[in-house]
């Protein structure tokens, strides 16, 4: 479950906010398809279709993680009692507490590995805008750091 958290955040570059609420309703076409939880107004979360939305391909690596990781739920990352996270919080802890547990680098919690994705995607000549769409920026000052 902490592998296909870390794949999660990796190959997709969500938000904490975002992460821990993917799961199987977001498969579309070979890809994940979602609208960011951040920046929100109230008409975005009763089904706003103006709302900004985020859709990736589903990675090789990403796509293995998941297969091997069924969690009985339509969320992919769930509790040890196999239900889904509370909150972003909660999950973000869970993961931080791996993390320590495993002995990884204090950058592998979840914001750190938000920008690992989003370093690799300027690294691999992605454009401004592109990174933008992914990363679920609406400011291209963001992802100006990267690609500069």
């Amino acid at each position: 479950m902490q592998r296909l958290a870390y794949e999660l955040a990796v190959n997709t570059g969500a938000r904490v906010s975002d992460l821990y609420r993917l799961g199987k309703m977001h498969e579309k076409e070979g890809g994940l398809t979602w609208k960011p939880f951040k920046g929100q107004d109230i008409s975005n979360e009763i089904g706003d279709d103006n709302a900004l939305e985020v859709s990736i391909p589903i990675t090789p690596q990403l796509r293995t993680s998941i297969d091997a990781t069924p969690s009985g739920n339509l969320i992919y990352v769930a509790t040890e009692k196999g239900t889904p996270f509370m909150s972003a919080k909660s999950f973000s802890q869970w993961l931080v507490k791996a993390r320590k547990a495993a002995k990884l680098h204090n950058e592998c919690v979840p914001h750190g590995l938000r920008k690992v994705a989003a370093t690799r995607l300027a690294e691999a000549g992605v454009g401004e805008f592109i990174l933008m769409s992914i990363m679920g920026w609406t400011n291209s000052s963001q992802a100006k750091v990267y690609t500069e």
